[in-house]
């Protein structure tokens, strides 16, 4: 594909300027031939030149020589040398940018004596101004295709730069989540596993003599067994070193997660109805994480003056949670922070998913999370 485009380039080079270069031979009756080498080299120089930047300044200084041999005059092809000067300018090999740099300063200077000379030497006093201006005018304007071709490659290659950190960051943030989400599970699934072990060993001693007390206890463990077992595959699997013990939150907690909110300085409307009587621990988990970090941005980068609105819906299969704050005046989103990040992450990783944006002037996080165990822990795809 690139040797096709390079192709076309020249080609299209070869014809725009090569045709009306032969032409000014044609007239001057001579030098036809050496006029279409030189359109020729100059437009596979240009074509050339986004690859094979090194090549391209040789064939271009070839073709330049050729046509001083030949003593042509300036020729409509020689404007392909600015686009070879750009384009080595922006080469990613030092050496090819520096004989770019020394390419445009001797080229200028013997283009001006090239073109100079016959006039400096029949009447020095009168060419030499003339001679002076066009070594001026040739020099900027070599120097200026090199220089912009530096500095378009520089920053090209500072966006892809920032664009490979963006890429990076997020996905360190997204790593510290799995970490800490590991962590927050560690507690929901030993106990899961200790009611389970209990309840088998109950079941086994009332096996024999109280049947209907049995099955009821199995039943008890297998709901808590596919509860933990979707715990299990969604989150633990990506456990890779010993957690440590630490207590967790659930929708207990959301009364009191909004009270202190409101204790440092803004104003939550809680809308949450009545549970179902099982939620899975996970949900539960994350729910309460992905509401903590959206009071938290909007206590540290909204608009404290107007209340912020947090609803929690329950439905059949799937729990609703919208959390609204206002946008302070003249605030910037966009950039994906830990903190949104890591909401995501954890509503990912519980088989739901988050969307966190602005609309007009508010901050909206809206999640829907699962009210059964998930195994494998990720959200289908809509």
């Amino acid at each position: 594909m690139q040797a096709l485009v390079g192709v076309l380039v020249g080609a299209v080079c070869l014809v725009l300027t090569g045709v009306p270069s032969i032409a000014i031979a044609i007239v001057r009756a001579d030098g036809a031939l050496a006029a279409l080498a030189v359109s020729v080299g100059m437009s596979v120089a240009l074509g050339l030149s986004p690859w094979f930047r090194a090549v391209a300044l040789a064939v271009a200084w070839l073709a330049a020589i050729v046509q001083m041999a030949a003593g042509l005059p300036v020729l409509p092809a020689d404007v392909a040398v600015l686009g070879v000067l750009f384009a080595v300018g922006g080469s990613p090999v030092r050496p090819t940018r520096i004989a770019g740099l020394v390419s445009a300063l001797v080229g200028a200077v013997v283009a001006t004596g090239y073109l100079a000379l016959p006039g400096l030497l029949a009447e020095p006093a009168r060419a030499l101004p003339v001679s002076l201006l066009l070594l001026v005018a040739s020099t900027v304007t070599l120097l200026l295709a090199w220089t912009f071709g530096l500095l378009t490659a520089t920053l090209r290659r500072a966006r892809a730069a920032r664009a490979q950190a963006a890429v990076a960051a997020e996905e360190a943030i997204a790593e510290q989540e799995r970490g800490r989400i590991a962590r927050d599970m560690h507690d929901v699934v030993a106990h899961s596993l200790a009611v389970i072990v209990a309840q088998a060993d109950g079941a086994r001693y009332l096996a024999g003599t109280e049947r209907d007390r049995s099955a009821e206890t199995l039943a008890t463990v297998s709901a808590i067994a596919r509860e933990a077992l979707g715990d299990v595959r969604a989150l633990l699997e990506r456990l890779r070193y010993r957690q440590g013990e630490l207590p967790q939150p659930g929708i207990d907690r959301l009364a009191v997660l909004v009270a202190q909110l409101r204790e440092a300085g803004l104003d939550v409307e809680l809308r949450a109805g009545a549970a179902p009587a099982r939620v899975p621990a996970g949900t539960q988990l994350a729910l309460y994480r992905i509401v903590q970090e959206s009071l938290t941005n909007a206590l540290r980068h909204g608009d404290r003056g107007r209340p912020a609105l947090v609803a929690i819906e329950w439905r059949p299969a799937l729990v609703r949670a919208e959390i609204r704050s206002a946008l302070r005046a003249g605030a910037t989103v966009g950039e994906p922070g830990h903190g949104l990040v890591g909401l995501r992450e954890r509503a990912r990783l519980a088989g739901g998913l988050a969307v966190a944006e602005p609309r007009g002037d508010e901050f909206v996080v809206v999640a829907e999370l699962p009210l059964e165990p998930q195994p494998g822990g990720e959200a289908a795809s809509r």
